[in-house]
């Protein structure tokens, strides 16, 4: 993984604001979603800014954001990327005149979220999201079901509520064919 977005002239790194539940909430450096955002060849827009603290979370200003003018929003709380997107005072912002607003993926937990098991998927996630050309051969839904095949899971194959259905039709389908999910399945990260 960094091996291959180390390549990747700073100039020429894809410009990111993350939103944390709510849509000014974001990341300060040294944060978890700080790294993986890095690690994952973006520059996150918000990382050493002066942001405003409320109750240990950061928060930029909606003419903050206007300012940095991402490229791509990436969020990870349900609505807020149609609030984003919908929301006439966040449609001069670049990410948003180009549909590039993007909901996270969600599972046992918020994706990348502090002290999330998917951080690992996370990163794959965003890096394949802002880099397609450079992640081509990897297959980011075998990895996840390989991932999820670890978690614990019930009788019936079920799992979290938000676990991705289509991971949970893959391992009902494991648990029907008499395979009962043997075999954690590699993940490589």
């Amino acid at each position: 993984m960094t091996e291959r977005v180390a390549a990747i002239p700073e100039a020429d790194r894809i410009r990111v604001y993350h939103s944390v539940n709510e849509a000014t909430r974001t990341d300060k450096r040294g944060t978890l979603p700080a790294e993986w955002t890095e690690m994952a060849g973006a520059v996150n827009v918000s990382l050493d800014q002066d942001l405003r603290l409320l109750e240990d979370k950061y928060f930029a200003s909606l003419e903050q954001i206007l300012l940095w003018n991402p490229d791509v929003i990436i969020v990870n709380e349900d609505g807020v990327t149609d609030y984003i997107l919908e929301n006439p005072q966040w449609s001069p912002l670049k990410a948003v005149k180009q549909g590039k607003v993007y909901q996270m993926p969600n599972g046992v937990s918020r994706w990348g979220h502090p002290n999330s098991l998917e951080t690992p998927l996370a990163l794959v996630w965003t890096a394949d999201l802002l880099y397609p050309e450079l992640f081509a051969d990897v297959d980011l839904e075998e990895m996840t079901r390989g991932f999820y095949r670890v978690l614990p899971v019930r009788a019936d194959g079920r799992r979290a509520p938000r676990y991705p259905q289509w991971a949970r039709d893959a391992h009902t389908q494991e648990l029907s064919d008499g395979r009962g999910g043997q075999g954690a399945g590699q993940c490589e990260f």
